[in-house]
């Protein structure tokens, strides 16, 4: 992914990428080292250009659903390998989950569906 911003590029790897959040069109990407970068770009228009491994989880947030560690279905939030935590807007709940699932099995991982019963669904 080619990321231009203040007359400078860079070339991001999908697999740096945490998750992205957008304010009035400016994107911030959380990635791997706790490092930024931003770029000006509609949140719609650069989901497009995403594989499916990231999933919109609210109005303002694409997440990469490889980094996720766990799901906490009640409370509505998804918390990162690194340690930083997402809400959830309700409705996009299980589309998250089954595009966690679907990432872990793609993987090899073996989910449990005991997780389902606690609310949450862990790596």
């Amino acid at each position: 992914l080619e990321i231009g911003y203040n007359g400078t590029v860079r070339y991001l790897r999908h697999e740096e990428i945490i998750y992205i959040i957008v304010s009035n069109h400016n994107l911030t990407f959380f990635l791997e080292n706790n490092d930024q970068c931003h770029i000006r770009k509609s949140l719609n228009s650069l989901e497009q250009e995403l594989p499916d491994t990231f999933c919109r989880i609210h109005s303002n947030c694409l997440v990469n659903v490889s980094k996720i560690k766990e799901i906490r279905k009640d409370e509505r939030i998804v918390s990162f390998h690194e340690g930083s935590e997402r809400n959830i807007v309700e409705k996009r709940i299980n589309g998250l989950i089954k595009a966690y699932i679907g990432q872990r099995e793609s993987n090899h991982i073996k989910y449990s569906d005991s997780y389902a019963k606690y609310g949450a669904v862990t790596s």
